[in-house]
């Protein structure tokens, strides 16, 4: 899952993030094309929020899966000394 959810921003990176940039770097020569600039990037900058948004409530879920794992795996451990002490 974890390889998955890396791929998926990667992916979102470099088809929409660096398209976008890279189609419309340019400013504008004029107010119009340089309000359609500020627009684009703004959906951009948004988008982006909500992606990090997505991509902390990820690391955070994982965080603690992982502790709830270790906590089981070191509970296990610990029975199965003292068992293995008897």
């Amino acid at each position: 899952m974890r390889v998955h959810a890396s791929l998926q921003l990667n992916s979102w990176l470099m088809q929409i993030g660096l398209a976008t940039i890279g189609q419309n770097g340019d400013m504008g020569a004029n107010l119009s094309t340089a309000r359609d600039f500020l627009e684009l990037h703004e959906r951009l900058s948004e988008d982006m929020k909500v992606i990090c948004h997505s991509l902390q409530l990820y690391i955070t879920t994982n965080k603690q899966t992982n502790r709830s794992r270790l906590s089981a795996e070191t509970r296990r451990s610990s029975c199965y000394d003292a068992c293995a002490c008897q």
